[in-house]
């Protein structure tokens, strides 16, 4: 069942608090993409009721949230922004 918004909201606000209080950390370079994924973006999806662990969707034709396959790079593999 999909939160009502102002549940989404309550678990929104933390996040976006911390952020304000770790702001210096969050936009410095040596805070990775994976990392902003972790601490904002899955949380920040999850509140408004997204199967972001796919813990009910397991048909993956029926997946909300899909985690991006690698790309080759001359010779190295990097990630899809």
């Amino acid at each position: 069942m999909k939160p009502t918004f102002d549940e989404a909201f309550a678990q929104v606000q933390p996040l976006v608090a911390d952020f304000a209080a770790n702001q210096g950390r969050y936009l410095s370079p040596a805070y990775q993409e994976s990392e902003v994924r972790t601490d904002f973006i899955n949380k920040f999806f999850i509140a408004f009721g997204w199967d972001v662990n796919r813990d009910w969707q397991k048909n993956p034709f029926q997946q909300e949230v899909n985690v991006e396959r690698g790309v080759i790079m001359g010779r190295s593999q990097g990630r899809a922004d």
